[in-house]
Parts: structure tokens; C-alpha cells; sequence
């Protein structure tokens, strides 16, 4: 998976963690390639979990500070996707399963990233009224 600059939604905190999933997601993609050990696809797809849970905490802690009226649904995705990659046996995948992974986690990453631009123009929205209103 490659970065593209339309990926950025405009809250640094959030975009730097973005391009650090996309490489999670491109370090799966090589170690897919070469499934033979697993041992790197393992740690490539536990890294990213890990990476993931970071980031979706940001996520909600900005969403409660800027009382984004959607976090409720929002965290429950996080949470539901998360569970769901931990209760997943992440040493039991070979090759076309393991593309198959980084080609699914590509394309729902993709779509987060047009999520959170939504979210990142509400927060924009109440920095900029409470700018106005200084």
C-alpha cells in the first residue's frame, strides 16, 4: 500500500499515525510475499494491531474533547475491529490468506481515512468558531 497526500485529514497527530499504518500495511504485504518462517508476517500484523489501538485511542480522546456527536458508533467500530484482529490466530497465516489480510486491512484503512477527514472537519469547525469568538 502507498501513501497518497489525499490521505491526510488535517490533525498531524492523526496523519503521522496514518502513514505509520500504510507502512504497517506495506511491511504485511512483503512479509506475505515470503510467508515461508510466518515469524515476519506475525510481527508485521502485531505491530500494526498494536499501531491501530494507538491510534484509535487518539481518535477517541479528540472526539470526546471536541464532543463529536458520533463518538459512541465510532468507538464501537474501533472496538469491534480490534477484538476481532485479536481473537484472530495471527501465526496461522499462509501466503494467500495473509494477502489477502493486507488487501482487506488496505482498502478498510482506506475508507478510516475518509471517516476521519468527516470527524477532522468538525473538529476544524469548532477550533475555528472558538477562534471567532476570541
Amino acid at each position: 500500500m502507498d501513501w497518497k497526500e489525499n490521505f491526510l485529514v488535517g490533525v498531524p497527530e492523526l496523519d503521522q499515525q496514518h502513514k505509520a499504518l500504510v507502512q504497517c500495511i506495506t511491511d504485511i504485504e512483503s512479509s506475505a510475499a515470503s510467508v515461508d518462517s510466518g515469524t515476519p508476517l506475525f510481527l508485521s500484523l502485531e505491530k500494526f494491531v498494536s499501531l491501530l489501538g494507538t491510534h484509535f485511542s487518539s481518535e477517541e480522546r479528540l472526539m470526546r474533547t471536541f464532543k463529536y456527536p458520533d463518538v459512541v458508533a465510532h468507538t464501537e467500530e474501533h472496538h469491534e475491529l480490534l477484538q476481532d484482529l485479536m481473537e484472530t490466530d495471527l501465526n496461522a497465516f499462509p501466503a494467500p490468506q495473509a494477502r489477502a489480510l493486507a488487501e482487506y486491512l488496505g482498502k478498510w484503512l482506506e475508507n478510516h481515512f475518509a471517516d476521519d477527514k468527516e470527524y477532522a472537519a468538525y473538529f476544524s469547525s469548532i477550533l475555528n468558531k472558538k477562534i471567532g469568538d476570541l
